[in-house]
């Protein structure tokens, strides 16, 4: 439909996420589609809260009842409705929720050239510019955090996207002691720093750096940056 001609208006599906179990997962690849197409507008999912009833086990704990957990006597199934949303009943968050923060961000990032310290910052807001944003960069391993600082980002408008370059190229970190040669990667990230009551975008991009424990850089083998940004 996104690619008929003769469709002018943007298509919005209905109950296109079904969030029961891990239905949720493929959210992103949706959304990769979604991005991709300007007459794809987005979805409903189905659907936000879990509709549980709270019930007690034999053993008098405490939990959420649904579908198979109300059959008659003498009577078994599974069947999981309504437990079907992004959140719990009780609105505590599941791990639905948490791929949905991600996907949705306002602030998207991809590499460019990771080992010279270049990225893509892709702004998804519809109305403002990156200017009301701070961004970060922090690179860090199991051991703890390595690196970090700020870098600029030219203000882009809503819905564009802009070169950026972070201040300092991702090091070769030492590998831990039980870690096998070439096989140590460093996590990072950009990270977006926000508004005290909420918490920033991020995304975290492999950049082909490690070390063994030689020394000496293996042919294969990756580090991870993780990059953020903070609302002004």
């Amino acid at each position: 439909m996104a690619l008929n001609p003769r469709i002018d208006r943007p298509v919005l599906m209905c109950e296109y996420a079904h969030s029961m179990g891990n239905s949720t997962g493929g959210l992103n690849d949706y959304w990769t589609v979604i991005r991709s197409h300007e007459g794809l507008l987005g979805g409903h999912i189905w659907d936000w809260a879990e509709q549980g009833l709270v019930k007690k086990d034999t053993c008098q704990r405490t939990y959420w009842a649904y579908g198979g957990d109300f059959e008659p006597a003498g009577e078994h199934h599974d069947a999981a409705f309504c437990c079907n949303g992004i959140v719990n009943p009780d609105r505590t968050l599941k791990p639905a929720a948490l791929e949905c923060k991600y996907v949705f961000q306002p602030i998207g990032f991809t590499a460019d050239d990771l080992a010279a310290g270049r990225v893509v910052v892709h702004n998804r807001n519809f109305f403002s510019p990156t200017d009301r944003y701070d961004f970060t960069w922090e690179i860090s391993t199991d051991k703890g955090v390595l690196q970090r600082g700020s870098f600029d980002v030219p203000t882009t408008p809503a819905g564009k996207s802009a070169p950026a370059t972070v201040g300092s190229a991702p090091s070769s970190p030492n590998p831990a002691p039980n870690t096998c040669s070439g096989c140590r990667p460093a996590k990072s990230a950009v990270r977006r720093t926000p508004k005290p009551d909420t918490q920033p975008p991020r995304s975290s991009l492999h950049c082909p750096f490690t070390k063994s424990r030689s020394g000496v850089r293996p042919k294969a083998g990756q580090a991870s940056r993780r990059m953020t940004s903070s609302s002004c």
